[in-house]
């Protein structure tokens, strides 16, 4: 039987450090993406995540292993956001609105 163990904080910092240390754990083979997202636009900076990947070099047609390319995603980047698509829009007849940003 699991049982739930209360925890307690004594700082705002500490508070914060448990729950991102619960959430790991809820979520343990995913990226947590919208957590990730939700902690790069607020002000408290010892939440934010950098996402770095790195994969192989794409060529026309070809995969090129033996180059890589490293991508970085930095808290408070707009690539967090991505374009409303353009079919979305027109069947909408312009109510739904491209990102301002």
């Amino acid at each position: 039987m699991n049982v739930a163990a209360p925890l307690t904080a004594t700082t705002q910092a500490d508070a914060i450090v448990k729950v991102l240390e619960e959430r790991r754990r809820e979520l343990p083979f995913s990226i947590r993406w919208y957590d990730i997202r939700r902690f790069s636009v607020n002000d408290y900076p010892a939440d934010d995540v950098t996402v770095t990947r790195t994969f192989y070099k794409v060529n026309v047609g070809a995969v090129d292993l033996t180059s890589t390319q490293t991508y970085s995603l930095a808290p408070g980047s707009k690539r967090y956001a991505v374009p409303i698509n353009g079919v979305e829009i027109m069947a909408s007849k312009n109510i739904i609105g491209q990102n301002g940003y």
